[in-house]
């Protein structure tokens, strides 16, 4: 069971890059379900300084608490471009996760034909540093951080303050300079309601249907 916000790994990005030289590249991909549930995944590599310093015991000064209803993994391993960090959290509902992480929030609104998803998270330096972290720069060198953050939402995306969005996905990239400056997350959604829609065009068609015959039977009452 993993604490696992976007707020919380980039915390642990952050305690190790002002620490060394490097280079890290990483991925954070939310996946806000219909069901209002909510997945993520990060996957971060690290060559340089940051590796060896990330490959040791407790250099990403995390802390894994439980979001009790929700599937989670976590593991760490060396490859040949680096050192590898990867966790996930599966299937949260949505008020479980924005307990844990009071800095992001979604929202359902259902509308019959269609409903509108909203999600927003707000990424700043003073949540991402974690207590007690060592902000001086470290001696070895400035390092290299590209972070790509993922969200991807129900049905199609109609607004969000991404750098890109396309379909059912919009993304940020972030490096150290936006990193310290904080950003805001948000993108808003349209899913159109296949059963509402469905149920709707039957009942007008049998509703259309039903006018033409009385229509029919009146005329035929008249001529006769």
């Amino acid at each position: 069971m993993v604490r696992l916000g976007a707020a919380g790994i980039a915390a642990c990005l952050t305690g190790v890059l002002l620490g060394g030289c490097g280079v890290m590249k990483g991925t954070v991909t939310t996946v806000l379900e219909a069901d209002m549930t909510l997945s993520r995944r990060v996957e971060v590599v690290a060559a340089g300084d940051l590796a060896r310093r990330m490959s040791q015991e407790n250099a990403l000064g995390i802390t894994y608490s439980s979001v009790e209803s929700a599937q989670s993994g976590f593991r760490k391993y060396w490859g040949n471009d680096g050192f590898h960090v990867e966790a996930s959290v599966l299937g949260a509902p949505i008020a479980d996760w924005c307990h844990n992480f009071t800095n992001e929030f979604a929202s359902r609104d259902y509308r019959w034909f269609v409903t509108y998803y909203s999600y927003s998270a707000n990424r700043t330096m003073n949540s991402l540093t974690p207590p007690h972290t060592d902000v001086s720069p470290g001696p070895a060198g400035v390092p290299t951080l590209t972070l790509t953050e993922y969200v991807t939402m129900p049905g199609r995306i109609i607004a969000s303050t991404a750098d890109r969005q396309s379909g059912s996905t919009a993304s940020w990239t972030v490096g150290l300079q936006k990193l310290n400056q904080g950003y805001r997350v948000y993108a808003k959604s349209r899913r159109v309601n296949r059963l509402e829609t469905s149920v709707s065009v039957v009942l007008l068609a049998a509703v259309v249907a039903l006018t033409a015959l009385t229509i029919i039977h009146r005329r035929r009452r008249l001529d006769a």
